[in-house]
């Protein structure tokens, strides 16, 4: 079973590590420091807005603000109070998750720098894209298995001048043809949006076929579509902005794919085919089950306790008589299951299609072992121009970090003064009871370390929309751990200023 690994590698969509902005690029401030520890204005926005905030703190008052300060202050003394000998952090498969999680933020800056950075716009095409922007098309669709099916489907409407809706139902008039609405803004493929999104397109416009990944097209034909013109000055410049960032996207796509190919160019993958089968029975018990019994058997491989799994299936027995077996070789070194399982602790297979049956299992496993290789290669190259020590690696890292560590000591307290899962359960009352005065005393504890930048603080603003964002087509795709739910306490009355950040408010006459 062999697979030459040159455009096998490249072709993945890359969409979402072009959206993941650093803080570099948004010349974000440090909003408060703890001891060794700050949380930037950056990370405040996000641990803010990209998960859902409890109900004691999910307004954008000056109180709510105050709140979520105070929340993400709290999860810093916490992990900072639990040391360097807590429990977790001398966990391996802890320590591989955290490495993976830095290293994933690594391959972004490199994305960022290989890819971004060298994007140049072209004004005249902004322009082109401006005026279809605010289309929302409804298209009629069919996807097929091969380029040689979606050519012929192409052929045949054409030659017989039909519609994809008169051919579907000219077998059964009852029959559901395919449909969907897309707009500028939808999370299609890029060879969709780029198809769509080009130029000016008519009703009744036949296109494809359109590649979407490998062996698998499709073939849309426009059925109708609304445009929403933008009409004030604020849209306009809205509208412009979203097609700079969209088109800049695109094309940051295309040119870190040729950087990625020329790096993977010529390298090989070979698998040992009797090992291959015996990991298909292996693995797709685990890729299909519940996502419950997915995280019950990750928390018990993490924690060593025995999770609640199909009786049929027992995870440590099958994999012992399988990891000292090869599996593959890559660039003539075998790697064992061993090996490979081990790999999978800082690094999940990403599957590219999210949806396949049973029998495709097979080949998208080939497909995600060889995106896994991949970046592999990538990380590589990103430890070699130290892209670990950059800032926002640096910043992305410790958040996880101390967010998880902060996490695992708050169970150990409640765990302690005897509070049980299901009286954990009612959050509000526990943080009254047991973690106000919790945090009370480390914020005592560690005052003389906390300083604030007044100004940054004051001039951020909150949403009150509810989100909860994550990322495709990575390893790790939850963007922020979830919001910290330790404190209602709404004062700033701790820590001191920052040095040249206070404010100085003209007194009232």
């Amino acid at each position: 079973m062999k697979s030459k690994l040159i455009g096998l590698f490249v072709l993945v969509s890359l969409l979402l590590l072009a959206c993941t902005k650093h803080p570099e690029q948004n010349n974000q401030q440090v909003l408060v420091k703890i001891a060794d520890r700050q949380i930037t204005t950056d990370e405040f926005l996000r641990r803010a807005e990209y998960t859902i905030r409890p109900r004691y703190a999910r307004g954008n008052s000056n109180i709510d603000k105050k709140i979520v300060f105070n929340s993400l202050v709290a999860e810093k003394l916490i992990a900072l109070d639990a040391g360097s000998q807590s429990p977790l952090l001398q966990n391996d498969r802890f320590k591989s998750y955290i490495q993976g999680r830095k290293e994933q933020a690594m391959r972004q800056w490199m994305f960022y720098q290989e890819g971004t950075k060298k994007v140049k716009l072209d004004p005249e095409e902004i322009q082109r894209v401006y005026r279809v922007a605010g289309r929302t098309y409804k298209v009629h669709y069919l996807s097929l298995n091969s380029k040689s099916k979606a050519d012929s489907l192409v052929q045949l409407l054409r030659k017989e001048n039909i519609s994809l809706e008169q051919l579907i139902k000219s077998g059964n008039p009852e029959a559901r043809v395919p449909e969907k609405e897309i707009k500028f803004d939808s999370p299609e493929v890029d060879s969709i949006h780029r198809t769509l999104f080009s130029d000016t397109l008519s009703k009744g416009q036949l296109l494809g076929p359109i590649k979407i990944e490998p062996n698998f097209y499709m073939v849309m034909q426009i059925a109708g579509y609304t445009d929403r013109l933008a009409m004030t000055d604020r849209d306009i410049k809205q509208r412009i902005n979203d097609v700079k960032e969209k088109l800049t996207q695109l094309k940051a796509t295309d040119i870190y794919a040729k950087f990625v190919a020329k790096l993977m160019s010529g390298k090989r993958l070979d698998f040992n085919r009797n090992t291959f089968k015996e990991m298909i029975k292996f693995l797709k018990p685990i890729y299909f089950m519940e996502e419950k019994q997915k995280k019950e058997l990750f928390l018990g491989q993490l924690f060593k306790h025995n999770p609640e799994l199909p009786d049929s299936f027992n995870f440590e027995d099958q994999y012992q008589k399988l990891k000292s077996l090869p599996f593959f070789t890559y660039e003539g070194q075998t790697w064992t299951v061993e090996q490979f399982m081990n790999e999978l602790e800082k690094h999940p297979l990403v599957f590219r299609r999210r949806r396949f049956s049973p029998a495709e299992f097979p080949e998208q496993l080939r497909l995600a072992i060889a995106d896994l290789l991949r970046d592999r290669e990538i990380t590589k190259v990103a430890y070699q121009k130290g892209y670990d020590r950059v800032p926002s690696v640096v910043q992305y890292t410790q958040m996880w970090q101390d967010a998880l560590l902060a996490q695992f000591q708050i169970e150990q307290y409640l765990k302690e003064h005897g509070v049980s899962k299901t009286d954990s359960l009612n959050s509000v009352k526990i943080i009254q009871q047991y973690l106000e005065p919790y945090v009370g005393q480390l914020r005592e504890k560690y005052k003389d370390q906390i300083e604030v930048n007044v100004a940054a603080f004051d001039s951020l603003k909150l949403t009150r929309i509810d989100m909860f964002a994550w990322q495709t087509n990575v390893p790790f795709p939850i963007i922020v751990p979830a919001f910290p739910q330790v404190t209602m306490y709404h004062r700033l009355d701790y820590g001191q200023p920052m040095p040249g950040t206070e404010i100085k408010r003209k007194a009232k006459p």
